[in-house]
């Protein structure tokens, strides 16, 4: 994995995950992601193909399109995935994830298990394990994409 540090001249937006600087083009940044440091001047990169892809989008409408959230490289590492909805509530929660949520309602204390959650933006977290680095962001649930 190839890690860089970039020194931000522009503040990010604390409201968007879009990160502006001043840096001029550079094909060294070709095929990387640029990463927030705890930092909030500093930067890392990293190579895409390091992350893989993270979903920020399901459409669970049965199409058999998207219709999972799926992580490109989960499966065989040690995980837990945690989903929560916009106000911070544990809505899944599942131990060596496997690519197979499609929208569902389930913790370990659910008394509804199965249960459609609603279309919206829920939060995501997969704890590695110190394995590779925590993946923390956004899916959106939408079920009325066409079939």
């Amino acid at each position: 994995m190839s890690t860089t540090e970039l020194l931000a001249t522009e503040r990010i937006s604390s409201s968007f995950s879009t990160v502006i600087t001043s840096m001029s083009a550079d094909s060294s940044l070709k095929g990387k992601f640029v990463i927030p440091t705890g930092d909030k001047n500093k930067f890392r990169t990293e190579d895409m193909e390091a992350i893989g892809i993270i979903p920020q989008g399901i459409t669970p409408n049965g199409d058999g399109k998207n219709d999972k959230l799926v992580i490109d490289g989960i499966l065989g590492l040690k995980n837990k995935l945690s989903i929560f909805n916009r106000w911070g509530n544990l809505v899944f929660e599942k131990e060596n994830y496997s690519n197979d949520w499609g929208g569902e309602y389930l913790t370990s204390e659910s008394t509804s298990d199965g249960k459609l959650l609603p279309d919206g933006i829920y939060y995501y977290v997969i704890d590695f394990y110190g394995q590779k680095e925590n993946i923390s962001t956004y899916v959106l649930i939408n079920r009325l994409a066409v079939k």
